[in-house]
């Protein structure tokens, strides 16, 4: 039994590595001073018209200020960091500027997200994002050892793209004061010129432990 779990487990990470992660699982709100969330969010990724499930996200944020919080998280394939400011904050409409870094194997991307929040009822959100997204080195392969890049004329890696316009919609659902789910999707839609690099597709069902700012 034991042996049966490690080897799933590495199988999980395995199937994960090099995965691009731009999924949040936060609202425009900040975290509670001095209070932290726990994420755990399952997922599934596009690119290049293939579709395959990868490792969870894992991830914590912490609250610093009364309107600013910091993030990690995780995928097991990459490692990103981001600060949140919760600019607007009203009965119905909340507006938070994001910027993060993400770091995989042989890549570097820099996220700057502006979140949105649509306050349609008392445990109800209604969540909405755009931006922009910046990568440079190599192209991560985001199901692990099955390739979904094209090979570059001449041979070589497939460099990372640069710059994506990014958009992204989720719902987040307060069942209790300290647990929430919130389902969302991002897409990274590439504006350059490089007829290699794809556009990206993320979504999955976040599950986030938290005292609630709402």
């Amino acid at each position: 039994m034991l042996r049966s779990r490690i080897a799933a487990s590495t199988a999980l990470v395995v199937a994960a590595v090099g995965c691009l992660n731009p999924n949040l699982y936060t609202s425009p709100r900040a975290t509670p001073v001095a209070r932290s969330a726990i994420l755990v969010a399952p997922q599934m990724a596009q690119q290049t018209e293939r579709v395959q499930s990868y490792g969870p996200v894992v991830g914590l944020r912490y609250g610093v200020m009364p309107r600013l919080d910091v993030g990690m998280r995780s995928n097991f394939g990459s490692l990103a960091a981001d600060v949140k400011w919760n600019a607007i904050r009203t009965s119905h409409f909340d507006l938070a500027l994001d910027g993060g870094v993400e770091f995989l194997p042989h890549a570097f991307y820099a996220h700057v997200p502006l979140l949105m929040g649509f306050n349609v009822a008392e445990h109800l959100s209604l969540l909405a994002s755009t931006g922009v997204t910046l990568g440079s080195g190599e192209q991560p392969e985001p199901f692990g050892s099955v390739s979904t890049t094209d090979p570059v004329v001449g041979g070589g890696p497939v460099p990372a793209g640069r710059p994506f316009v990014r958009s992204g919609l989720g719902v987040q659902l307060r069942f209790t004061p300290t647990f929430a789910v919130q389902p969302e999707v991002t897409a990274l839609y590439y504006l350059g010129d490089n007829e290699w690099v794809r556009n990206y597709y993320a979504g999955g069902i976040g599950f986030v432990w938290s005292r609630s700012p709402y």
